[in-house]
This record gives C-alpha cells, structure tokens and sequence, in this order.
C-alpha cells in the first residue's frame, strides 16, 4: 500500500496500532490517541518507508516511537514535535531525515 494517510478520530481508548511500516504510510496523526504507548512507523530495511509527515501530539503515555528509515519527511514537517510525549523512554529516529526534535 503506498500514499496512505493514517488519521486516528476517536483514537482515546488505543494504547497500540501496531506496526505501520509495512503500509508505507505518507502521513501519520495520531495526536487522538492519548494512550498510546507504542508506534512504529519505519523499518530496518533501507527504502522501507515514504512517509512525510508524523504528528505525535500531546500523548503523554507513549513510552516507545520507533522512526527508522522515513526519508521523505517534508521540509514543512522536519522538526518532530515530542514535547508532548513526556512518558518517551525509547526514540529510534536512525536513517530519518528529521533536522530537530
């Protein structure tokens, strides 16, 4: 699946959406899901994932965020917004085009 969009509405009850990399998706808002624990969106695998895009929002029980491989991201949307996230014990950004955190 390529060009998709994940948007979570009404998302305040998921603690887990698995793993998003393998539908390669554009772009990623999961700012809904306040107990959200885990999110993978990239892989090891190198040209694994074209995404854009990801905002995280002000989910404070995200724990782990895992972001490899994502070189596509935007120039708009290049800084990851974490301030949110204060329960982040484990970021993996390795081989993304992220300028800022």
């Amino acid at each position: 699946m390529n060009d998709a969009t994940c948007l979570l509405f009404m998302g305040e009850l998921y603690t887990s959406i698995g793993d998003m990399s393998y539908i390669k998706p554009k772009e990623v808002r999961v700012t809904a899901a306040k107990r959200l624990r885990e999110l993978i969106i990239g892989r090891d695998q190198e040209n694994a994932n074209m995404t854009e895009a990801i905002s995280i929002g002000a989910n404070v029980m995200l724990e782990r965020l895992i972001v490899k491989n994502c070189t596509s991201i935007d120039e708009k949307a290049a800084t990851l917004n974490l301030l949110g996230a204060i329960g982040l014990k484990e970021l993996d950004l390795s081989n993304s085009t992220f300028t800022g955190v």
